[in-house]
């Protein structure tokens, strides 16, 4: 694959979680520490040890299979593959603890936010991934609802799907989706890995009622090279292909600029899947537009506010019309968000913008949590999880 030039609801109210919406939960902060500890493993063995872990398939996966089912599962091993050797790879780049902390006796296996981690002073960032891995183990998940609407007649072309966490109090915990404090924990890809199968639940029920268009959710550029999230993804894409052509995975444009070549390899699998990806919390125009949309971004998403103020770029201010005629220049699709009132409704629309989204059109709308919990069975039947 040749790869791109970097580019330079209210929730719900607390309720008690489902039984077995907290096993799977829990289940996946075990397999999370066992990885971790696999990782520390692989890590004191030598070289040659580590040189079975088989690479990722190439980005351009083989076009002709004897079937779509074997062209499926052939990608989704791919994926699996590049999660494999996202293990390894991050593994072999974290230095070895000091001694005197690897031969201290631990009482207790550590939470998978601090396993392999140097101690060091606690912050308020620790106290929140603390407060996130609980709500998580607990199954404290909010899921909502916001239809993104075509501007000319308001109506529904497609749907974005949130999730939020809560304290033990009921209060939603901030997971910003370009926060650095968090980065490093192994929440993120967690976490992500949560809202990979709420939204996959959601986007079947839509798909059910024969509501069409695509189905976006916000994930950490992090989860990308994570190998527990592509194993999520692939888990859940097993059971439900038809996800890939409606799902669109939105990265922050900080996220993007820092993808390196592992990033980059998995969004490639991911692509040959069928799966598209959009830019959100844009602040300027400096990027290579044209490579990103070969590399299956097809959205790019901005706050009303920023939008109508114009953007900077390399070539000085862009205009808020201009911007609309420079993305769909290179073939991206624009979305403005937080539309909150009449006006800002005319002037964006007014600029050329087609789709928006906004507490003017309602906003995001919590899930029923019997819809946000269904999981799909191999055999295409559902059960509440």
């Amino acid at each position: 694959m040749t790869q791109p030039v970097p580019p330079s609801a209210r929730p719900a109210p607390p309720s008690a979680p489902r039984q077995a919406d907290v096993e799977v939960i829990q289940d996946a902060i075990k397999r999370l520490l066992e990885e971790v500890n696999a990782a520390e493993q692989t890590r004191n063995l030598p070289p040659q040890a580590s040189a079975s872990v088989p690479p990722p398939l190439p980005a351009q996966h083989a076009p002709a299979m004897p079937s779509p089912e074997a062209s499926i599962e052939r990608s989704i091993e791919a994926l699996r593959m590049t999660a494999g050797t996202m293990r390894s790879a991050i593994g072999a780049d974290v230095p070895a603890a000091p001694p005197a902390v690897a031969a201290a006796p631990q009482q207790q296996p550590a939470p998978p936010f601090t396993a392999g981690v140097r101690p060091r002073a606690a912050s308020p960032a620790d106290a929140r991934a603390r407060l996130m891995a609980d709500a998580i183990s607990a199954g404290r998940i909010d899921v909502a609802l916001e239809p993104i609407l075509g501007l000319e007649d308001q109506q529904t072309r497609h749907y974005e799907v949130s999730v939020r966490l809560r304290d033990a109090d009921g209060n939603p915990l901030d997971v910003a989706p370009d926060g650095p404090d968090l980065r490093g924990t192994g929440l993120l890809p967690l976490f992500d890995g949560v809202r990979v199968a709420r939204t996959a639940a959601v986007a079947r029920r839509l798909e059910d009622r024969g509501k069409g268009g695509s189905v976006f959710s916000a994930f950490s550029g992090e989860s990308v090279a994570d190998e527990h999230f592509l194993g999520e993804l692939a888990e859940t894409l097993h059971l439900r292909a038809s996800l890939a052509s409606q799902l669109v995975l939105s990265f922050t444009q900080t996220d993007v600029r820092g993808f390196s070549t592992p990033e980059w390899d998995s969004l490639a699998d991911m692509r040959a899947l069928g799966f598209r990806f959009a830019i959100s919390h844009m602040t300027d125009l400096d990027m290579d537009f044209e490579a990103l949309a070969e590399q299956g971004f097809v959205f790019t998403k901005l706050d009303a506010s920023v939008f109508l103020n114009g953007l900077p770029a390399p070539s000085g201010h862009i205009s808020s019309a201009d911007v609309c005629r420079h993305l769909a220049s290179h073939g991206l699709t624009l979305v403005v968000e937080r539309i909150d009132n009449e006006e800002q409704l005319a002037r964006v629309f007014g600029f050329g913008v087609l789709l928006g989204q906004g507490q003017l059109f309602g906003g995001a709308r919590p899930v029923r949590a019997e819809v946000a919990n269904d999981r799909v069975r191999s055999n295409g039947s559902t059960v509440a999880a």
